[in-house]
């Protein structure tokens, strides 16, 4: 896409989040409308509020980068391994 629009002067911005902390768990994979698959305890998993994803996110595209990552640690660093060297992330 950035390819494709370098001569429009539109500015692309890949966005790769990690774990984000939501209310949408709730209702996964539970097979009726409106039914609550259980209690989620958001505030112990090692999950980014989504205030402070879409803020890092809104940064990262004003500033025009053209990747970024968004996470807590260490789960970015797992990322990266799992990214840039999949075999030993596989391992």
């Amino acid at each position: 896409m950035r390819v494709e629009h370098y001569p429009d002067n539109i500015n692309v911005t890949m966005v790769c989040p990690g774990a984000v902390r939501s209310e949408i768990t709730k209702n996964y994979f539970t097979g009726k409308k409106g039914e609550v698959h259980g209690e989620i305890r958001n505030e112990q998993m090692k999950r980014m509020s989504t205030k402070r994803c879409a803020e890092l996110m809104a940064v990262g595209i004003a500033n025009q980068l053209p990747e970024i990552w968004v996470a807590l640690q260490p789960i970015l660093f797992f990322q990266y391994i799992n990214q840039y060297m999949p075999a030993i992330f596989s391992w």
